[in-house]
């Protein structure tokens, strides 16, 4: 997670509120997953709803932390082949 974080601040248009936004979804990631590792999943509509609810969150985050590390990468003079797989080593 901290790779991640790391990457998606690097990443970011260098203001607070830029890097403070890039930061966000893998925080918000280990949040939920927090959230939903402490409480009981309720049976029927209401458990379904909340793990849709994290898969969404998922979805979001390892969209936003993918394209982050791909842009860092590329950043830093990797191939057009690594910076697309190194994503997969910090967010897979």
């Amino acid at each position: 997670m901290l790779a991640s974080v790391a990457a998606n601040v690097l990443a970011a248009e260098p203001t607070a509120v830029a890097r403070c936004v890039a930061a966000w979804p893998p925080v918000a990631l280990l949040l939920v997953v927090d959230v939903l590792g402490r409480a009981p999943i309720a049976s029927g509509w209401p458990g379904r709803a909340a793990v849709a609810a994290a898969g969404l969150v998922a979805s979001v985050a390892a969209l936003a932390s993918f394209a982050h590390v791909r842009a860092v990468a590329l950043m830093v003079g990797e191939s057009e082949l690594v910076a697309w797989v190194l994503p997969l080593s910090v967010d897979g």
